[in-house]
């Protein structure tokens, strides 16, 4: 009786404590949150003078500005135009999108967002004005009564304040804008949330150990959690750790690990982890929890090599539930199929999963839901799966593509089914794991903030539907392009290749020898659904193929498996499996050994499918492949019979395979970390940071701060131009670079560009003092060229001794400057046949030797279309160690391609709804150099956009050191257009409730009332 009743308290108790529980968690994205608001004002202790005020979203959540009639005579005795007040500069730009009121003589003009508002005569002195503006209507009133308006979203857009008053009107009475930033996602949570948080977890916790005593309550047997010599090493465990160890250390950089490392650093200030480089910094909730780890670790060190340690660390820990717990419960694990799943394992984890994206995360998460599932089934308890779907929860508030993690559940319905099937208790326990992702989702923002958050990325997109899943996999089969490299590629192909093997297999002899139909059937199942699950995800990119790195790898490992099984051993099986897996591997040689960014310049194969002495590898296991399937199906046909094959087995070659993708791409970052040993490579940066002195690629660059200087001095001989024009002969839509062909400074510009293009010579320059920075190796040789240089043009360098003597001559490759030296049309991006001037910049320290003078022979053999060449004199450029120009201090935007590699330049900030002015922009430079605009767009949200407007932006030649062709970043000086001040800021903490509303984020183009009609 005793045991019914501690049984039925039981029950009760985690009925109790599981409704607690979800109760909680529903009302923790209603509850409020303390929102840091900031008012801005102007004028700034009685001055006039313009300031700047650079909001995101571009809109103020309020705005006030006031001004007098008396300030009005005042601005109109003085007659001619006067700005009293605008929101934006006066630009076309400026007045379509700003505030603006203005004084042409007497006339009182008030435009807002392009469109004339009122329009009136200054008579007197003594009256008043307002002009006020929120999300629900914007109101123009005189002495207290509406004169103008609009009941609808017209807000102006705000940089700031300026006005041509300053200086020139004494009376300044009742001048003044107030601006309310949108800080909606600046929040923390409240006590009242931090309190319902904490009970729900407890709750959550009390549920789930009355629901492990009701399992033991049950009678089951009891098991261990964890198998015997679960943590015992073996071989393979050190060789998987070994090289995941060694692969954080010189590995590849991740597309994705700048972005996400300033967005982390960017919560310093703001409070919160925003987007940064977009969609006007929303938060990144209801999936952004997993950053906090990252930004608690970022507090101790910013390096490359310590954020790269969780990925280590959840590979481990994928490996171990792989090789422990899923491979046998699927598959007889022999030693050999171990040592053949840790080189697919490495194979897919390697360039997938070394940064700080999400997919480590996702990996584990639905190896511990397919783990809890299985053990659930097993046992018939409980618990585990309550477990599994609070792992699940957890998964999917990390990423969209964690939805994935839900997936084991649903794999055995009617045996899960069966497990909870009139028991309440579970059901309500269940219940509370699942909202527990609530917590995960909501613990700093609001419900209303996040959905309005969703809803303005959605709007502004990337959000691709689920028929366009297509994209993910052109992108996968593209040459030439990173997302579709050979290591990224083959995972994959291999998996499609065993999940239609091992299905097919089932289906035809309902089990395989060695081989646990359910749990299988469950696998293939479970990656099937994925497959097509990711296709809900609202971007298509192939760096989320990375989050089958632990239930496809099983997948691949159980094809391994049945390759080798005892039906495949006749001459015709074994012959048309060899040839499936080498066209597989030849698919996958169709890529290119290409890596992110400055990961592996000059690897081997980097930019040209994989070949020896000039044979495509592709092509051979192609050719190869087929001919072995072909042979195989012949000679069984004509022999009658099915006699065993001497073929090598497929199982090997694939195995073999995947150890051979794992040596490549260890082999590539060894080679290249030892020949960059004088220059940046990933390794170098991360062995610094080892020692405390990590500041990335920052300590390899120098900059130009004065392009202008460094020309060569003029030594001997007269210039020869034959056709060729001094001081012209180039486009002049495109101006010479730098101060080159003025007046002022006599530094000349040839070119060939003389009556068309149809001018064809010769020109030859003097000759030039060679500098000692040349000879030591410490600058380049640069030449600004324009126009075409190549089909016929040719530029060349000579090197004379001191009678004038050419002694040596250097023919300028532009392609090989540009390290695009392939043979495939696909890989030659850089335009050569351009009006827009470029440096091409030379490694002149062995050809100087023996020489003390350079001259410029340059040819126009060609007499088509834009076949005019141009060029400068040569020069040594002045250069400074990046460091000194751009300081750890200065406000800078690190464009998120590069970011990963500038740890110690400080994110310019985005607190307060305000971006901070920035001093400099690092930026990228080659093929990369076009992929950070949507930061400085308007239609795509970006934070940076108003920057534009009040500021220009001075390219700064950049080099890096000992590699000075290679052009990989390059540094902007950011310049006021006009000196602009600082408004006054007014700091204020408010109760943010969960369903407050503060209207839409509009985007100007996508849903903008204004700007999309």
């Amino acid at each position: 009786m005793s045991q019914k009743i501690a049984s039925s308290r039981t029950r009760i108790s985690a009925l109790v404590a599981g409704v607690v529980s979800v109760l909680s968690a529903l009302l923790v994205p209603l509850a409020p949150v303390v929102q840091d608001v900031a008012t801005f004002s102007w004028p700034v202790a009685g001055s006039a003078k313009p300031v700047h005020l650079l909001l995101y979203p571009y809109q103020a959540a309020e705005l006030s500005a006031t001004f007098s009639c008396s300030t009005l005579a005042e601005a109109a005795r003085r007659g001619g135009r006067e700005i009293v007040l605008s929101t934006t500069p006066d630009t076309d730009a400026g007045r379509r999108d700003g505030l603006v009121v203005e004084l042409d003589g007497s006339a009182l003009t008030i435009t807002n967002r392009g469109r004339t508002v009122h329009r009136e005569q200054v008579t007197g002195s003594t009256c008043s004005w307002q002009v006020s503006a929120t999300s629900e209507r914007t109101v123009v009133s005189k002495d207290g009564k509406r004169v103008a308006g609009a009941d609808s979203d017209v807000r102006p857009h705000v940089l700031g304040v300026f006005s041509t008053l300053d200086g020139k009107v004494r009376d300044l009475t009742g001048l003044g804008v107030r601006v309310v930033s949108d800080t909606r996602f600046q929040t923390s949570p409240s006590v009242w949330k931090y309190g319902l948080m904490v009970l729900s977890v407890l709750a959550l916790a009390v549920a789930l150990l009355a629901l492990r005593r009701i399992d033991r309550e049950s009678g089951l047997p009891v098991r261990r959690i964890l198998p015997r010599g679960f943590w015992r090493p073996r071989p393979p465990d050190l060789v998987v750790g070994g090289v995941l160890s060694a692969w954080a250390f010189i590995g590849a950089l991740t597309v994705d690990d700048g972005y996400i490392l300033t967005m982390i650093r960017a919560k310093e200030t703001s409070g919160f982890v925003g987007n940064y480089y977009r969609w006007f910094n929303a938060p990144e909730a209801p999936f952004d929890y997993f950053y906090e780890l990252y930004h608690a670790m970022t507090r101790i060190s910013d390096s490359l090599l310590w954020l790269r340690l969780p990925s280590v660390g959840l590979g481990i820990v994928a490996w171990l539930l792989l090789s422990r717990l899923v491979l046998p419960r699927v598959v007889k694990c022999s030693p050999w199929l171990v040592w053949a799943a840790a080189a697919v394992f490495l194979a897919w984890w390697l360039p997938y999963n070394n940064g700080i994206r999400p997919e480590p995360f996702i990996v584990v998460g639905t190896l511990g839901v397919f783990c809890a599932v299985e053990r659930a089934l097993a046992t018939r308890r409980s618990l585990p799966l309550a477990v599994g779907l609070l792992i699940a929860v957890a998964a999917v508030a990390i990423t969209p593509t964690g939805v994935i993690a839900f997936l084991p559940l649903l794999t055995a319905p009617r045996e899960l089914l069966g497990l909870v099937r009139r028991r309440l208790p579970l059901l309500v326990v269940l219940g509370a794991c699942g909202s527990f992702g609530l917590l995960l989702m909501f613990y700093d923002q609001t419900f209303s903030a996040v959905m309005e958050a969703t809803r303005a990325r959605s709007a502004i997109g990337p959000s691709l539907r689920w028929d366009q899943e297509i994209q993910r996999y052109s992108r996968l089969f593209e040459p030439g392009y990173v997302e579709g490299s050979v290591a990224r590629r083959t995972p994959v192909l291999l998996l499609a290749l065993s999940l239609a093997l091992v299905t097919a297999v089932l289906l035809r002899a309902k089990r395989i020898p060695g081989v646990a139909s359910g749990p299988t059937r469950r696998l293939l199942l479970t990656t099937a659904l994925a497959l097509a699950a990711i296709a809900l995800t609202p971007t298509k990119w192939t760096h989320h193929f990375g989050a089958f790195s632990g239930l496809g790898v099983a997948v691949v490992v159980l094809g391994v498996w049945v390759l080798a099984a005892p039906a495949l051993r006749s001459a015709k099986a074994r012959g048309i499996a060899l040839g499936g897996v080498m066209v597989v591997f030849a698919i996958g040689l169709s890529g290119m050994n290409a890596w992110w960014f400055v990961s592996a310049p000059d690897g081997l194969w980097a930019e040209q499918r994989p070949n020896v002495f000039g044979v495509r590898l592709n092509t051979v296991f192609l050719v190869v492949g087929l001919l072995i399937a072909l042979f195989a199906v012949v000679k069984a046909a004509l022999r009658g019979t099915e006699r065993p094959s001497r073929l090598p087995g497929p199982a090997l070659v694939a195995a073999l395979g995947c150890a051979a993708l794992v040596v490549l791409q260890l082999g590539t970052f060894a080679a290249v970390t030892g020949a960059r040993a004088n220059t940046y490579s990933v390794a170098k940066q991360n062995a610094r940071s080892v020692f405390g002195e990590d500041c990335g690629l920052a300590s390899a660059l120098k900059i130009e701060p004065k392009p202008e200087l460094g020309i060569l001095s003029l030594l001997r001989g007269k210039e020869e131009l034959g056709p060729f024009s001094a001081q012209g002969g180039y486009d002049p839509a495109f101006g010479p670079p730098y101060l080159f062909d003025r007046p002022s400074t006599g530094v000349p510009v040839w070119g060939s560009r003389v009556d068309g293009d149809r001018t064809t010579g010769t020109a030859t320059t003097g000759w030039y003092r060679v500098e000692d920075s040349l000879r030591r190796g410490d600058a380049p040789l640069v030449i600004s060229v324009a126009g075409r240089l190549h089909d016929g043009n040719e530029l060349a360098v000579e090197f004379g001794d001191s009678r004038g003597r050419p002694v040596r001559r250097i023919v300028v490759d532009e392609f090989a400057m540009r390290d695009f030296d392939s043979d495939d049309p696909t890989v030659r991006r850089l335009p050569t046949d351009t009006p827009q001037w470029r440096d091409v910049r030379l490694d002149v320290r062995d050809a100087v030797a023996g020489a003390d003078s350079i001259r410029l022979v340059a040819t126009d053999g060609s007499s088509g279309t834009g076949g005019w060449l141009a060029f400068t004199p040569p020069k040594a450029p002045v250069l400074v160690p990046m460091r000194e120009v751009v300081t750890d201090t200065d406000p800078t935007i690190v464009d998120w391609p590069v970011a990963a590699v500038f740890p110690c330049n400080r994110p310019a900030s985005l607190a307060l709804g305000a971006v901070e002015l920035p001093r400099y922009r690092i930026a990228p430079g080659g093929v990369t150099s076009g992929l950070a605009g949507m930061s400085y767009a308007a239609d795509s949200a970006g934070p940076f956009a108003p920057v534009t407007a009040v500021a220009t932006q001075t390219p700064l030649p950049t080099y890096l050191v000992n590699d000075w062709r290679r052009d990989v970043v390059v540094v902007h000086r950011i310049e006021q257009r006009h000196p602009l001040g600082t408004p006054a800021v007014q700091l204020s903490r408010v109760l943010a409730p969960g369903l407050s509303g503060r209207g839409r984020l509009n985007t100007p183009g996508v849903d903008d009332p204004l700007t999309t009609r």
